[in-house]
């Protein structure tokens, strides 16, 4: 049912599983959806569909293979503060866009109610997935989930080029700091820069 609104020609396997607490996607190549025994047992069937079309977004919008985007640069420049920044920011736009997209097949008036299973869903188990570039998940901080909240309120969408342009603006600064022009940097600006983006960081995530 859910995946008749969906754009998918081949729908996701759909499991059940003791070993996760919180909803995900696994897989690249041929994705599966893993739902806890839990959330199958205590979530209502609207509820449940909210959660199986979070889940479906993310195959729509190919984000485990931007997973593995993220997963090559931050190997490439993990000492870097502005790539670890970029990858945080990623993080929360892949989960508004994918907040938009289940919003639009979940139909109108159903913000309210959607909001409402992203909470209980996040008080059941706020999984920690944001290092495993195979898996996306419910995951996050609560001030973050706050802020999918109020962006499910506002309706805002957001777009591709917002989503990749976070990492690719973080990319390409990793690589000016590293390149041959960055030795015409002084260090002082150097550090400047390295300081404000650790800041912004910290502050991503508290």
């Amino acid at each position: 049912e859910c995946m008749e609104v969906t754009s998918l020609k081949q729908a996701p396997e759909l499991r059940m599983s003791r070993e996760v607490q919180s909803p995900m996607l696994v897989g690249a190549r041929r994705p599966v959806i893993l739902i806890s025994e839990s959330v199958v047992h205590h979530f209502s069937r609207e509820e449940l569909r909210h959660v199986v079309l979070h889940e479906a977004s993310h195959v729509v919008r190919k984000d485990i293979w931007v997973n593995w985007l993220n997963a090559v640069a931050l190997s490439l420049h993990w000492w870097n503060p502005m790539i670890w920044w970029a990858f945080g920011r990623m993080r929360q736009d892949r989960e508004l866009a994918a907040d938009s997209l289940a919003l639009k097949w979940s139909g109108v008036g159903s913000e309210r109610e959607y909001g409402a299973t992203l909470i209980k869903v996040f008080e059941a188990k706020n999984a920690n997935l944001g290092l495993i570039p195979d898996v996306v998940g419910v995951g996050g901080t609560m001030r973050q989930m706050r802020k999918r909240v109020r962006e499910i309120s506002k309706k805002e969408k957001v777009t591709m080029s917002k989503y990749f342009g976070v990492l690719v603006g973080g990319v390409l600064s990793a690589i000016a700091m590293t390149s041959p022009i960055s030795s015409i940097v002084p260090d002082e600006v150097k550090a400047e820069v390295i300081k404000g983006e650790t800041e912004q960081f910290t502050e991503l995530e508290t």
